[in-house]
């Protein structure tokens, strides 16, 4: 074979190579990417599950003992703030 001839076949092996790697790393990416929706979802339901837990744990401690001023006042704080998301909520619906 001749140079040029030979050089045009290992420039056709490299690209084939490198064409290979292209697809392995496509699907690598493919499921590196499920993962981070996997793990994105359970992110929120745990967080989710944070917030009902902390509530919960809000209605149990003004359950269970009067409330200080400061716990009141944060009682009062969280109150008004499910009441303004109940508004936004009604007034979304109301659209």
């Amino acid at each position: 074979m001749s140079h040029s001839a030979t050089y045009i076949k290992q420039v056709q092996e490299k690209l084939q190579q490198l064409l290979k790697r292209h697809g392995l790393m496509q699907k690598e990416n493919e499921s590196l990417q499920k993962k981070v929706d996997a793990l994105q979802k359970e992110k929120i339901n745990l967080e989710t599950q944070v917030e009902q837990l902390k509530q919960q744990y809000l209605i149990v401690k003004a359950s269970a003992a009067p409330l200080s001023g400061k716990e009141k006042k944060e009682m009062e704080q969280k109150i008004n703030q499910y009441l303004q998301n109940i508004d936004k909520c009604i007034s979304i619906l109301g659209k």
